[in-house]
């Protein structure tokens, strides 16, 4: 686990000013991993988009019941939770529910107000769908929010570590967190977890009508903006910050194993967006590049399924023969697999922030391959770039590094040339519809290709 997990709170002492000296030390922290300003709401509240492209909103056309209801049951708070914390936006587990025992234990997003007529709310769970529900069949939980842990007694090495807060059980009031790559979940109390960050979810991205922002005009707000205004821009979004790993880095990387294990490795060495270094006009003072490998999910590193690690060697090798010995321009890539920490609630967020990464970026690098031609998210990054940002895509082809670059006089006198050749050449990109997507993530971006991308889901 990296040192910087670990909460600097231990070290405080009573004093006022030293107290100050945790906040400031505990911000820091946070920033790096990428986490939203403290100023931020932990419940992510935004102001609801009100544009209707025409996909299906799960929410649309739901209204409170009018009729008001008495008798057994009505107006009882389930033990532990006051009424009034179910709220419009929190996220809640499903309880104490006996006609459709089978749905609890799920985890859904409040998705309206609570009716004072008849005490229900609606529900939007992680399937879709909606359900109304009365207050006591809903808890207010954690579940998909990154925590820290706290308090522990039998096992202190934990206390301060931030986690991803993972299903709850209502039988014992614990939660599933899952602290490391690779362990197994810990099972810990919610009295030893405390509140860090929560973010946009894929799952409110899809509303029309209450999701947090639109991905068109969330661009045409990022655009032209200063390197740190951007990222103000992001945590504003609800949105966590890009981690970046420095071409040197990766050049000297040693990938093997799985895929999952290879980002693993990649995600050692990346640094905060806000640790990469500005020039004097506030604009960012390196040269950042995304890279597109063939996945079937967008930011999730375990998805490799079917996606090899020799495409990641393939760009490495790229990245030591472009970028590192003789080139004086310093070079940042963003990878998908590991552009956030490897918690599943900040590579969702990462998905939905996605689009606003592309941004950030001078360029993009697709490693071509016959697998990377039928997945649906690298199609996304090609047309996207080259179409909506009208930024250069470049195309690592079959055979590698070594036929990716021209050689010029000055390459071959022992400097590096920038990047590729600057010759254009026309690329056919496969309808959306028809690649590879994980089909939890196929819905989600439709709906994020109606935005950005209008008419080009089913078309090539």
């Amino acid at each position: 686990m990296p040192a910087e997990w670990d909460d600097p709170s231990s070290e405080a002492s009573d004093e006022g000013g030293c107290e100050d000296d945790v906040k400031a030390k505990e911000d820091e922290e946070l920033r790096a991993l990428g986490f939203a300003s403290q100023g931020t709401s932990a419940r992510g509240e935004r102001k609801p988009d009100n544009n209707n492209n025409g996909l299906w909103d799960p929410l649309e056309g739901l209204r409170p019941r009018k009729k008001s209801r008495t008798g057994k049951g009505a107006g009882v708070v389930h033990a532990g939770v006051a009424s009034t914390e179910i709220s419009e936006g929190v996220t809640a587990c499903l309880v104490g529910l006996q006609k459709a025992a089978h749905l609890n234990g799920q985890v859904g997003t409040v998705a309206g107000p609570v009716d004072g007529a008849t005490g229900r709310c609606f529900v939007l769970l992680k399937d879709g769908t909606v359900k109304s529900l009365r207050q006591d069949n809903l808890r207010v939980v954690l579940t998909g929010a990154i925590v820290r842990v706290k308090d522990l007694q039998s096992a202190t090495e934990l206390n301060g570590k931030l986690a991803d807060c993972g299903g709850f059980d209502a039988a014992t009031g614990r939660y599933d967190v899952m602290i490391s790559d690779g362990d197994p979940p810990k099972r810990i109390k919610e009295e030893n977890l405390e509140l860090v960050r929560r973010f946009v979810t894929p799952q409110q991205m899809l509303s029309s009508q209450r999701r947090p922002f639109a991905w068109a005009d969330a661009i045409d707000r990022i655009r032209g903006l200063g390197w740190t205004a951007q990222l103000n821009l992001l945590e504003e979004l609800g949105l966590p910050l890009p981690r970046l790993i420095p071409a040197e880095a990766f050049a000297k990387v040693l990938l093997q194993g799985t895929w999952a294990e290879a980002y693993k490795t990649l995600s050692s060495h990346t640094v905060s967006a806000r640790q990469v270094p500005t020039r004097s006009d506030g604009h960012l003072g390196v040269r950042l590049l995304a890279a597109s490998p063939a996945r079937d999910s967008c930011c999730c590193s375990a998805s490799g399924k079917g996606a090899g690690i020799e495409e990641l060697k393939k760009l490495g090798t790229f990245v030591k023969e472009a970028f590192v010995g003789g080139n004086n321009e310093t070079v940042h890539l963003l990878l998908p697999g590991c552009c956030v920490r490897n918690f599943t609630g900040l590579q969702a967020a990462a998905s939905c922030g996605w689009p606003l990464y592309l941004q950030l970026c001078q360029g993009l690098v697709c490693v071509e391959s016959e697998l990377a031609m039928a997945k649906t998210w690298c199609r996304f990054d090609k047309l996207f770039v080259g179409t909506v940002l009208i930024k250069p895509v470049y195309l690592l082809p079959n055979d590698g590094a070594a036929s990716a670059r021209l050689r010029t006089p000055r390459q071959e006198s022992g400097q590096k040339g920038w990047l590729l050749s600057d010759a254009c050449e026309n690329t056919q990109v496969g309808a959306l519809a028809d690649g590879q997507v994980l089909p939890g993530e196929r819905q989600f971006l439709e709906r994020l290709a109606s935005d950005v991308l209008p008419e080009r889901w089913r078309t090539a």
